[in-house]
C-alpha cells in the first residue's frame, strides 16, 4: 500500500474522510455523480473441474505527465489528462492502489463452466471538492493485472485496462458547487487503438490445458469373479499447491462425485466393466494408481495405458503424467487394469477314467430304475 503524498495530506481533512462515508454498490451514481465501479475476474473451466487456487492481483497507476494527450477510442479522438493519485482506490477508508481477487477450489462450483468474482473501486468524491488542481476534464487511470503462474492456466493476453473519468461541475457551470464524475468509460488496447468495454473484466482460461484421466476395470478368465470389488489407491502429486480434482463415476452412473486433494490418497472400489474419470489434471500432475495384490486369490494383474506413458514396471501400479505425452488427443487419457483368473480343466484325468465313470453312472441309473419298477409291481399286487 502506498503512503499518502504530502499534497494529499495538506489538501484537506475531508479528502481523507470521504473514504469512511458508505458508498453505494459498484457502478453506483449518487448526488455526487459516479461514486464507485467494479473490476472483475472470470475463470473459464470445464464443468467437471475445480477452480484453481490462485490470487489475481491488480494495481491502479497513473503518471506524472501533465500534458494533454489524445487517444482514439472506438475511432473517436478523445483528449485526456493523467488522473491524480488518490482519486480512485480499492479501499473506501484509505488510499489503496493494490488489491486481489482470490479463487479457491470449491465443490459447489463444479458443474459451472465459469466462475466470476468482483472487486469494487471507489472514487474519492471529497477530493473533487478539495483539490484545486482538478478541473472539468477527462482523467485517465491504468489498472493492471499481474500474471498468475499456475500450470494449465492461460492468462488474459491483455493485462491492462483503462478508466476515463469524465469530471464536470455538479450544477452545470457553477464552480461553487464543486465537481463530480459524470461517467466512467472503460477501455482496453487492441490493434493500436482503444476499444470501449461494458465492464473492466479480465479472463483466465483453465479449460484448454487441463485433461481427464479415466480408469477402467476388467476381469477375465473362466474363474474370474465379475461381481467382486477390487480396491485401488489413487494419489496425485500436484504441480501447484492447493490443487483439487473431481473423481466422477462413469459406470455405474449415479454415484456422487468425490473430491480428490492433491497429495492425499483416495481408495476406489471397482467391479468388472466399471469406470471412473479424474478431471482437472495439468501436464505435470503426477498420477499414481495401485491395485491391491489379488495373487493369493488366483488372479494375474496387468495394466495398460492409452495417450499417456506408464513409467512403472509393476503390473499392479500405474505411474505417469502428460509431460511425456504433450500432444494427447482430446486431452483424455485412459488406464485399464485387467485381472485374469484361468483354471485349466484336467483333460488327462477325464481320458483315463472316463469309461469307468460312464459305466458307473449307467449302473447307478439302471439300479434306480429297477427299484422304481419293483415298487410299482408290489403296489399293483
Amino acid at each position: 500500500m502506498k503512503k499518502l503524498s504530502v499534497l494529499k495530506v495538506l489538501a484537506s481533512i475531508s479528502s481523507l474522510f470521504v473514504f469512511s462515508i458508505p458508498v453505494q454498490s459498484a457502478g453506483a451514481t449518487g448526488e455526487s455523480g459516479v461514486e464507485s465501479f467494479e473490476i472483475s475476474e472470470k475463470i473459464v473451466k470445464k464443468t467437471d473441474c475445480f477452480s484453481p487456487d490462485i490470487e489475481c492481483s491488480f494495481t491502479i497507476s497513473t503518471e506524472e505527465n501533465t500534458a494533454r494527450t489524445k487517444t482514439l477510442i472506438n475511432d473517436t479522438e478523445t483528449g485526456w489528462y493523467w488522473g491524480k493519485e488518490g482519486l480512485i482506490s480499492f479501499s473506501d477508508s484509505s488510499y489503496q492502489s493494490t488489491a486481489s481477487i482470490l479463487f479457491s477450489p470449491e465443490l459447489s462450483e463444479t458443474g459451472l463452466s465459469e466462475v466470476k468474482k468482483e472487486l469494487p473501486v471507489y472514487i474519492n468524491t471529497a477530493m473533487l471538492d478539495s483539490d484545486s488542481e482538478l478541473k472539468p476534464n477527462v482523467y485517465r487511470f491504468r489498472i493492471t493485472e499481474s500474471t498468475t503462474d499456475f500450470e494449465g492456466l492461460i492468462n488474459d493476453q491483455n493485462t491492462e485496462r483503462f478508466v476515463y473519468l469524465y469530471i464536470v461541475y455538479k450544477n452545470g457551470t457553477d464552480i461553487s458547487d464543486g465537481l463530480k464524475v459524470e461517467k466512467a468509460v472503460t477501455t482496453y488496447e487492441k490493434d493500436g487503438r482503444e476499444v470501449k468495454t461494458d465492464s473492466l473484466e479480465w479472463s483466465k482460461d483453465f479449460d484448454s490445458n487441463t485433461y481427464e484421466l479415466r480408469l477402467k476395470k476388467k476381469v477375465t478368465g473362466n474363474m474370474g469373479d465379475k461381481n467382486a470389488d477390487f480396491n485401488f489407491t489413487l494419489n496425485i502429486a500436484p504441480s501447484d499447491e492447493g490443487e483439487k480434482y473431481l473423481l466422477s463415476y462413469i459406470s455405474p452412473s449415479g454415484k456422487a462425485p468425490v473430491e480428490v486433494t492433491g497429495g492425499k490418497s483416495v481408495s476406489i472400489l471397482l467391479k468388472h466393466g466399471e469406470e471412473i474419470a479424474v478431471s482437472g489434471l495439468s501436464k505435470s500432475d503426477a498420477v499414481k494408481i495401485s491395485e491391491d495384490d489379488y495373487s493369493d486369490d488366483g488372479y494375474t494383474t496387468s495394466d495398460s495405458a492409452e495417450n499417456i506413458t506408464d513409467t512403472s514396471a509393476d503390473p499392479r501400479t500405474f505411474s505417469g503424467s502428460l509431460v511425456n505425452d504433450p500432444e494427447t488427443s482430446d486431452l483424455k487419457a485412459t488406464v485399464e487394469f485387467v485381472n485374469d483368473k484361468e483354471v485349466p480343466i484336467a483333460m488327462g484325468v477325464v481320458r483315463e477314467y472316463g469309461a469307468y465313470i460312464g459305466l458307473t453312472a449307467i449302473s447307478l441309473a439302471g439300479g434306480t430304475l429297477l427299484c422304481i419298477s419293483n415298487r410299482k409291481n408290489r403296489k399293483n399286487q
